[in-house]
Parts: structure tokens; C-alpha cells; sequence
């Protein structure tokens, strides 16, 4: 049984509860006792509540909002407008924008937020069959959670502390969000904000009157405040939810998915550039499914809890340049490592701000199956191209059958080997010499995948765990293979370097013949294990 994040014992449990928080479409009530004690929160209060809006003339506005606590409340709310309506939301009748703000007493902790937005315009033009710009209307009704608002008087049990769901609590106010800002855009009162203000009150922390924030006692649904004519179901309420974008992306990205993994374990600075018209909902997804994917098991015991995962910022911009040159700069100062993260953007300035991220990820315009050139790119901020390996292609390939229940066809594979790095003149004369003494019966171990043979199942949460599971299962099979070579050569100083012979990068399922693997494993011995290696190469390993 693979290693999950979470431990040995309830394991796929816990990951489904935490795709569960995220796609809640039931009561997200907190019940009290006679006492008026939480027993149970199935989200976590709100922070800060707002509205902003896109006006023509002025630009991106805030023009309502409330927080828990005037004095207490330390979210930076600088530039929230820009984070709910990022460059080219306009463009698209509604979405879904997850966001982080930093907490002003550390940089390094995150209140996270969620934001609903809408326009009008489609409307409009179904009521009079043309649109009028300066009747468009483009607002984002938000919320902001603290993921940790329970060390402040809450009993731990009371709120899930598994910390992929501490990233998108706030999604679980999604419904609610998009059902409340649906329902004020057609009354079409936009000086009153009464429905925020009560929802707000039934669903925030409150003041003690002693500094100690609390939940609200009063806890409601969306619906609970619109009156029994509106639907509870508005018409694309089935969106999908985090998770369940990790297929569309495996197809998406193809064989890159395998570096940008390679990336997060590392704990780089990922940017993932949006297309213009691109979905945020999707696009931030991306960045959570990164998150877990290339989360350390809790098995595997890493020392250091940093060293286990990579933060999701979710959407950032242009607003967001000035406080992360500023992290950089202290980071360089303190002559500390610089924190990695994933994070998408629409601002395509951001790239050309090459101290800001490590590797770039620019995502497709087009479809998935579209047979041209339009692929997703991978590179370095200096801009140096990335591709995946040969052998990334040919378990990308295994994967499609194994966990998707599909064959790659001819064309999907000619479109993605755009994305692959060619085959090295080594491999390309063992590959030959097999061929030909072996009458093509019998391939080299290394093109040997250890994909389970299994039945797919019907049910697509399933198949989201599948898929996790076989990313940490990867990442397992690295790290025991280093951990079992640095201990056979314990009795070496910790200057001397260890050498791991050539194969075991067969063993860890990685592509022995590329100089990007090689500096992978060298890279994560010492981020584990702070011992430095070298690949012994003996390519008669390969033939023999």
C-alpha cells in the first residue's frame, strides 16, 4: 500500500476527506450543544468579507467589506481588489479566484481566500440582444479565512488541521458566494449591501470583547437569506472542483507534468502563466494539485516539516511584485533559502521579473486534444527551455492505460514529443544493439514501468486518489533508495561524497541517461538527507 501524506493508518480516508471540504454541496452548519459549545465546523468562520468591483473609469475598487475585528485583524488588505479581479477576468462571464494574503506579523504564514465573479453582460445582451459597455457590470464578492483560527481558543479536534485542507478552506464557501452575488446582481440595488452584511454576521469570527477571536453561534446558508423562489441550485453550480481537474491536467501538461513534479519536490519557485481567456478556477487548481502531488508522505519521516511540501499562492500580480522582491531581498540578506511556492498569473510581466521565480510554466491556449503545435512550456527564469525525459514519455504513456483506462493515440503522442528532450546517442546505440541481437523480443530494463495491474475505477474521486497515490508512490521509491545507499555508507565522513552507481536511477523510476535526473537525485540527497553525491556512470550496466 502506498504511503500517503497522511500517515499509514486511514489514508485514503483523509484524502478524500479533504476533497470532500473542498466540494461540500451539503449543510456546511455548525451544530452547538445545549451549552452553546462547537461540537462540529465543516468550515472554518470567515475573516473578512468584501465586494470589489471593476469600474470603467476608476479601475478596480473595494466597495464593501467587514472584518472580524478592527483592532485584531491583522490581514494585509492592500491591493485585495487587484486579487479577486486579476488581468483578464473581465473576459469571461464568471469564475472562481483563489488568492493568499500574507499576514502582516509574518510573511511566511497566509490567511487564503476565495472570490465569486460575475458580470452582467451576458444578460444584458439576452434582454435587449446587444451589450452596452458602461452597463456592464463586473463584481467579485470574496471571502478570507485564517486556517489556524483555532489555536485562538478552538479545540484542535473541532477543525481539520491536515494542511492541504487548510489551503482551500475557504472553498467551501463557494456556493454560497456565487448564489449571493448571483441573486444582488439581478435586484440590481447596487448601493445595498444588507444580504453580505447578515450573511457575514452568521458566518464570521467575532470579538470576545477580550482580543480572542470565536466562530459565530448563528452559522447559515446562502439560502437561508434569498427568499424560497430562488433556486438552490443556480445552473452551474456543478462546476468541477480542485481534485477533480487533476485528469484534465495530466492531459494537459503531458510528459511535463514529470518536471514541474521534479520541480515542486525540489521546493522551486514555480509561476504557472495563465492564456489569456484562461480559467483561473482551473489554473488555480493547478496549483493545489502541484501542492499535493509532490507532497513528501508522512512515512518517509523528513526531518525538516518545510522540506514536505510546497505552498499554493494561488493567483498573484502585478500588485503582488513589490512585497515578493522584498521577501527575496531579506531571504538574500539573511543569507536564507528562498521559500518556495506555485502560484498563477495573467500578468505577463511577471516573467521578465526573474528574481520573482525559478521556473516558469506557460500554459496552452488550446484544447487538450488538438493536434498541433500549442503546447504548454517549461523554462527557466533566465528563459532557458525545459522538456521532459524520454523516459518521462514512455510512464506517461503506461500511466494513460493503467490509471486514465485509455491508450495515448498516434497523434496525441507526435503533438506532446514536442515537450521531450531527444534521445541521447547512449541509449539510442544500447536501444539498437537490443533490437538487433534480440530480434526486438527484449528491451533494456530501464524501459521497464512497475504500473500495477488494476481495475479503473468508475468513480473519479477514486481515480483522483489513484493518481496521488501513484505521484507519492514515486516519490517513495526515491527517497528509501537514497535513504538505504547514504546508510550503506554511513561509516563515510559527511564531506565525503557518496557515490550511487548508475542503475539506481533505474530503481527509482527516473531516467538514468539524463543529466536532468542525475541532478535531481543529487539535489534531493542533500534537501533529505544534507549528503552530497555523484553519479557513477558505467553504461556497460545498461548493456549487461
Amino acid at each position: 500500500m502506498i504511503e500517503f501524506l497522511c500517515g499509514e493508518k486511514d489514508k485514503k480516508t483523509d484524502l478524500t476527506t479533504a476533497r470532500n471540504n473542498e466540494t461540500t454541496r451539503q449543510d456546511h452548519r455548525m451544530s452547538l450543544d445545549e451549552s452553546g459549545s462547537p461540537e462540529i465546523f465543516k468550515r472554518v468562520p470567515i475573516s473578512f468579507m468584501f465586494l470589489s468591483n471593476f469600474e470603467m473609469k476608476r479601475g478596480n475598487e473595494t466597495v464593501w467589506s467587514c472584518k472580524w475585528s478592527e483592532t485584531n485583524c491583522d490581514i494585509d488588505l492592500e491591493n485585495i481588489e487587484f486579487k479577486s479581479l486579476p488581468s483578464g477576468v473581465h473576459g469571461v462571464p464568471d469564475d472562481i479566484i483563489n488568492f493568499a494574503v500574507p499576514k502582516r506579523a509574518r510573511d511566511d504564514e497566509y490567511y487564503y481566500g476565495v472570490a465569486f465573479y460575475k458580470q452582467n453582460g451576458q444578460d444584458i445582451a439576452q434582454k435587449s440582444g446587444q451589450v452596452d459597455r458602461n452597463q456592464v457590470k463586473m463584481y467579485a464578492l470574496g471571502v478570507i479565512i485564517d486556517p489556524k483560527f483555532s489555536a485562538r481558543g478552538i479545540p484542535d479536534d473541532l477543525v481539520s488541521s491536515w494542511w492541504p485542507t487548510q489551503f482551500i478552506g475557504a472553498n467551501a464557501y463557494v456556493d454560497d458566494l456565487q448564489q449571493l452575488l448571483t441573486h444582488w446582481l439581478a435586484e440590481e440595488n447596487f448601493e445595498n449591501y444588507d444580504l453580505f452584511e447578515e450573511y457575514f454576521k452568521c458566518n464570521s469570527l467575532i470579538d470576545d470583547g477580550n482580543g480572542t477571536a470565536m466562530p459565530s453561534r448563528s452559522a447559515k446558508l446562502a439560502q437561508e437569506f434569498l427568499s424560497p423562489d430562488v433556486p438552490r441550485r443556480l445552473e452551474d453550480a456543478g462546476r468541477p472542483q480542485m481534485l477533480e481537474y487533476l485528469p484534465y491536467w495530466i492531459r494537459k501538461l503531458g510528459p511535463l507534468i514529470f518536471p514541474v513534479w521534479k520541480s515542486c519536490l525540489l521546493g522551486e519557485r514555480i509561476l504557472i502563466i495563465n492564456p489569456p481567456g484562461g480559467s483561473f478556477e482551473a489554473c488555480n487548481a493547478l496549483t493545489y494539485c502541484l501542492s499535493l502531488l509532490s507532497a513528501v508522505p508522512n512515512a518517509l519521516q523528513v526531518s525538516r516539516h518545510e522540506d514536505r511540501f510546497i505552498r499554493p499562492l494561488f493567483t498573484i500580480g502585478i500588485s503582488d511584485i513589490d512585497r515578493m522582491a522584498s521577501n527575496v531581498a531579506k531571504a538574500l540578506e539573511r543569507e536564507e533559502k528562498l521559500a518556495g511556492f506555485v502560484a498563477c498569473t495573467s500578468d505577463e510581466i511577471l516573467t521578465c521579473k526573474t528574481e520573482l521565480y525559478d521556473k516558469g510554466l506557460r500554459i496552452s491556449s488550446g484544447p487538450t486534444e488538438q493536434d498541433d503545435e500549442d503546447v504548454c512550456g517549461l523554462f527557466t527564469s533566465s528563459g532557458i527551455p525545459i522538456k521532459a525525459t524520454p523516459h518521462d514519455l514512455e510512464c506517461l504513456q503506461a500511466f494513460y492505460q493503467s490509471y486514465l483506462g485509455e491508450q495515448m493515440s498516434e497523434a496525441e503522442k507526435v503533438r506532446l514529443s514536442q515537450t521531450v528532450e531527444p534521445v541521447s546517442w547512449t541509449q539510442y546505440l544500447i536501444d539498437e544493439f537490443y533490437w538487433w541481437t534480440t530480434a526486438g523480443y527484449v528491451a533494456p530494463f530501464y524501459h521497464e514501468h512497475r504500473h500495477p495491474e488494476k481495475t479503473i475505477p468508475d468513480d473519479e474521486a477514486e481515480m483522483v486518489l489513484e493518481i496521488v497515490g501513484y505521484f507519492h508512490g514515486k516519490t517513495t521509491g526515491i527517497y528509501n533508495r537514497l535513504k538505504a545507499i547514504i546508510e550503506s555508507n554511513e561509516l563515510q565522513g559527511p564531506d565525503e561524497l557518496i557515490s550511487v552507481p548508475f542503475s539506481a536511477l533505474s530503481e527509482m523510476d527516473l531516467d538514468f541517461f539524463s543529466a536532468q535526473d542525475q541532478e535531481l537525485v543529487k539535489a534531493l540527497a542533500w534537501k533529505w538527507f544534507e549528503r552530497e553525491v555523484r553519479i557513477t556512470v558505467d553504461y556497460c550496466e545498461a548493456v549487461c
